[in-house]
C-alpha cells in the first residue's frame, strides 16, 4: 500500500521539485568560512542537484508508464 503510493508520480515529482528549489536556493542561506566548509557545501548543493534530476525523471517515467498507449501495436 505504501509503495504504491511512494511510486506514484503525483506524490514523487513534489519532492524532486522541493530538491531542485533547496539546491537553488542553497548558496543564499548557507555561507561557509573555511575552504573545506566550501567544499562541503558545493558538494551539499550537487547532491540536491543530481537528486533533484533523478526523481524528476524517475517521475516523468512513472507518469509515462501509466499513460495508455492508444490503439497502437507492438511491432509498430
Amino acid at each position: 500500500m505504501c509503495s504504491n503510493r511512494i511510486s506514484e508520480s503525483k506524490t514523487i515529482l513534489p519532492i524532486g521539485m522541493l530538491s531542485l528549489v533547496i539546491a537553488i536556493a542553497w548558496p543564499n542561506f548557507f555561507h561557509p568560512a573555511g575552504g573545506l566548509a566550501q567544499s562541503l557545501s558545493d558538494g551539499g548543493r550537487g547532491l540536491m542537484f543530481g537528486l533533484s534530476i533523478g526523481i524528476n525523471l524517475f517521475a516523468a517515467f512513472q507518469a509515462g508508464r501509466r499513460r495508455p498507449s492508444g490503439n497502437r501495436t507492438a511491432g509498430q
